[in-house]
């Protein structure tokens, strides 16, 4: 009743590389929306001025 884990990944060897990438995505995914939440303030930018002679 009951497959031993190298029963199941011998039978279905792209099982540990499809949760690989869907471990990979769901790190990249936290990763974007952290830096998202946590954006560093924007420094407002003055036109550039005239070169002084």
């Amino acid at each position: 009743m009951f497959r031993s884990i190298r029963e199941i990944l011998s039978s279905k060897p792209w099982l540990p590389v499809v949760l690989l990438v869907a471990v990979f995505l769901t790190a990249w995914f936290c990763f974007i929306r952290i830096a998202l939440a946590n954006q560093p303030p924007t420094v407002p930018l003055e036109p550039p001025s005239a070169a002084v002679p």
